[in-house]
């Protein structure tokens, strides 16, 4: 579900980058990540009475999410090693996809720790409800959604690069918020309907893994091939909020595995506070 979510965010920071927009691209990611923690996280929240995550998922997508942002920082302030840094990016999240296949309790055995397996089993992450498809059917289905998803995002980023110097609006703040935010509504209906339905781990798991998919392949996939030349925003503000609100984050959720309807509001307050200062000062 987060990757499902967040293909409009991966294709419009792609289509920026490898466009010259580098600020609308790395806005596009670095807002959408800052917004998500408060939508996905703190307005589900709100809205649910409080989100619970278990310890092992919290630590497996808190602490992937928490490394991708450290590295985002690194491309910021040394582009000149983009390459090694994109790819260690692209590694953990290949790393974390295995371990997640494999579940906690094989992760566990591969790595000795017999006597874990069993408070690794203890798990409130519900089974989600199966869809049946046909294999055909799926696969339509995802091709379908793939081109209506790349298409989209194209003519979203164009339209926004041409409105914005008619109205005045610098492309940073076009891709911090305008793309960033719009990207992101498909994240926080999968995450606020999850929450809803009494998967509240698994909101928890979509909120962090959307912010790290969208480092991996939004900003580290196109790492590999284009040089991004931040902007002082960026680097100064942009990209330690992110990281300081991603360990906030995993923070609160540390403290008892719940997210409770007031930390929730503190995130949504962080975010406005965001805006604020960025609006204010950059």
């Amino acid at each position: 579900m987060a990757l499902g979510a967040d293909a409009p965010e991966v294709t419009s920071a792609i289509l920026a980058l490898t466009s010259g927009s580098t600020a609308v691209g790395l806005g596009v990611v670095l807002g959408s990540n800052i917004y998500n923690l408060a939508a996905l996280l703190g307005f589900s929240a709100i809205v649910t009475g409080g989100l619970r995550t278990g310890p092992y998922r919290l630590t497996l997508d808190g602490g992937v999410s928490i490394v991708l942002a450290a590295l985002t920082i690194g491309l910021l302030f040394v582009p000149g090693a983009r390459v090694p840094l994109a790819l260690l990016a692209l590694l953990i999240l290949a790393g974390y996809l295995v371990a997640v296949t494999l579940g906690p309790v094989r992760v566990l055995h591969v790595f000795g720790r017999d006597d874990l397996v069993k408070v690794a089993m203890v798990t409130d992450d519900p089974e989600l409800p199966e869809v049946h498809h046909t294999p055909r059917v799926t696969v339509a289905l995802i091709v379908v959604c793939a081109v209506f998803i790349v298409a989209g995002s194209d003519i979203l980023v164009r339209s926004s690069l041409a409105l914005g110097p008619r109205l005045g609006v610098p492309p940073s703040v076009i891709g911090t918020f305008v793309l960033a935010i719009a990207t992101s509504l498909p994240n926080t209906w999968a995450s606020v309907s999850l929450a809803r339905r009494g998967h509240a781990s698994a909101a928890v798991a979509s909120a962090f893994n959307s912010n790290s998919i969208n480092v991996a392949l939004g900003v580290g996939l196109p790492s590999l091939f284009v040089s991004l030349h931040a902007s002082h925003a960026a680097r100064v503000l942009d990209g330690p909020w992110m990281f300081g609100m991603t360990a906030a984050a995993v923070l609160l959720l540390a403290t008892r595995q719940t997210l409770s309807r007031l930390e929730g509001g503190a995130l949504l307050g962080i975010y406005c506070c965001f805006v604020a200062v960025r609006l204010a000062f950059f």
